[in-house]
């Protein structure tokens, strides 16, 4: 997944050119990963501020996050060899929204 080239404080390191198939391989075991319980996981004890609150503008708020935004074919094609998209599963009810922040 990733090349190392020199060693120690002079070490450098890449991105195989295959890295997303190779982690999905390895690491997901040939099964995408749930990017809506993914990130719902990770932002769950964190405040953010959304236009829209939905589960999709949590994906894209992921996405961006990590590099992995949907108007970038290179990261659009790593999104979409690690990920698949669950957020219609979820009822955007179930968001919270902080007090005050519903005007």
């Amino acid at each position: 997944m990733v090349a190392v080239t020199g060693s120690g404080r002079d070490a450098a390191y890449d991105l195989r050119q295959d890295h997303a198939t190779l982690a999905l391989e390895i690491f997901l075991g040939n099964q995408k990963a749930p990017v809506a319980s993914l990130a719902g996981f990770l932002y769950r004890d964190y405040g953010f501020m959304l236009d829209v609150p939905t589960m999709s503008a949590v994906v894209a708020l992921f996405r961006d996050e990590f590099g992995l935004r949907a108007s970038e074919p290179d990261e659009a094609k790593t999104f979409n060899t690690l990920f698949v998209d669950d957020s219609s599963q979820y009822d955007d009810s179930e968001l919270v929204v902080a007090e005050g922040m519903d005007k």
